[in-house]
């Protein structure tokens, strides 16, 4: 999975997606409660992202940003609901560091760990798309000020 599918997988939002893309994951959670039992809280399930008609390749400059601050808003609101309804604080910046580290780094690490977890169903790398280094250095910058723009609840 190259880091531009890892950032759009996890800044995605399926009423925006095909049917057709079937590809999901959805992390879960544990708690106990004090009458000793567990829930199971499920994360929102996230998609490779592509619009019916332009897909995250297809997207440069002020486009680029404005679905990739969009979206990652969206995937940062999800995210602090799951935290809250754990009892866990959120970080929106701390968040926005971690999720460009997965787009750097490819997340080959995180992907091995999913895959020896057996807890998500983690697809196959798509051999077509472009690793972090690959994607221009404009649009990693655009990438890159869009994601901590959301952080900061703005795009």
């Amino acid at each position: 999975m190259s880091a531009v599918t890892l950032i759009l997988t996890a800044c995605s939002d399926d009423s925006a997606t095909p049917a057709s893309n079937a590809a999901s994951a959805s992390a879960t959670t544990s708690t106990q409660d004090a009458d000793s039992t567990i829930k199971r809280i499920t994360a929102p399930p996230t998609t490779t992202a592509a619009a019916e008609t332009t897909s995250g390749k297809d997207l440069h400059g002020a486009a680029l940003y404005l679905q990739t601050c969009h979206d990652t808003l969206e995937y940062f609101d999800a995210v602090r609901e799951l935290a809250d309804l754990v009892g866990e604080p959120f970080d929106s910046k701390e968040a926005a560091d971690g999720l460009l580290e997965l787009a750097r780094t490819g997340g080959e690490e995180l992907l091995q760990d999913l895959e020896a977890s057996g807890d998500l169903d983690v697809p196959a790398p798509d051999p077509n798309e472009p690793t972090w280094e690959e994607i221009p250095k404009a649009d990693r910058t655009e990438v890159e000020r869009a994601i901590y723009a959301a952080a900061d609840g703005h795009c």
